[in-house]
């Protein structure tokens, strides 16, 4: 929530904090601030939570070494319908993210 006070205080255009509010929102309603669920959270959220999702997993953390590109596939794509957008994820591993890094 500190994130959405921030640019609502920066008086961001209401789009761009209604992301950063919801971008934590989980499809079947189970996410936060507010519970929102499938398409009542915004569809720049929903891509969003995508990102930011498969960056984190592909990604070094002090705590863990970076999980395959193969392994944030198979880990979100089962995640469709509860966590994900099922759509978007399937658009998500299909158009944006390629051949060659989901298969490494």
């Amino acid at each position: 929530m500190l994130g959405w006070a921030i640019v609502e205080q920066a008086l961001f255009e209401p789009e761009i904090c209604d992301v950063v509010r919801h971008h934590h929102e989980r499809y079947d309603g189970n996410g936060y601030p507010d519970h929102l669920q499938m398409q009542q959270i915004p569809l720049a959220a929903r891509v969003v939570t995508l990102c930011d999702n498969y960056e984190a997993l592909i990604s070094r953390r002090t705590y863990r070494e970076a999980y395959s590109p193969a392994f944030a596939r198979t880990y979100m794509q089962a995640g469709k319908g509860i966590q994900f957008d099922p759509d978007l994820t399937d658009l998500f591993f299909s158009q944006v993210i390629s051949e060659k890094v989901k298969d490494t």
